[in-house]
């Protein structure tokens, strides 16, 4: 799954509309964001979806 994900990400450009699903850790819950792509960050490994940061580790699916 990990590897689907890792090459789903290495396709997506900004301004692509994406639904992430992730285990959001502060939160203690799974949740679902729909919205344009900001930005793929592969250093720090963080996902921008229009105002939310997600960690790539915590990120379960991406339907494009």
């Amino acid at each position: 799954m990990k590897d689907q994900i890792s090459k789903t990400l290495s396709q997506l450009r900004k301004g692509q509309m994406v639904t992430v699903v992730f285990d959001c850790s502060f939160a203690e819950e799974r949740l679902k964001v729909t919205g344009s792509v900001v930005s793929v960050d592969n250093y720090w490994k963080m996902l921008q979806i229009s105002n939310i940061a997600i960690d790539f580790s915590e990120i379960c699916e991406i339907i494009i």
